[in-house]
């Protein structure tokens, strides 16, 4: 492969990847204005699609947020 076509493989793949984590980026926006437009929402935890939680380290969160409200 020659330089140049190496250049134009590399600019590929990241164009790409670029467009995937702006894409990422304005749903999180989203996410954060929507949520803070809402009634009676106290906290904000918006994720992305590779994000994974179980139940037990989703409830670890939240009691941690519970437990410790006002230091947060």
């Amino acid at each position: 492969m020659s330089s140049i076509e190496t250049i134009q493989l590399t600019d590929t793949i990241y164009h790409y990847k670029n467009l995937y984590v702006m894409n990422v980026n304005r749903a999180k926006i989203f996410a954060l204005k929507h949520g803070k437009q809402q009634n009676n929402v106290k906290w904000l935890m918006p994720f992305h699609s590779n994000s994974f939680l179980s139940e037990e380290n989703f409830n670890t969160i939240l009691n941690v947020i519970n437990n410790n409200d006002p230091l947060i």
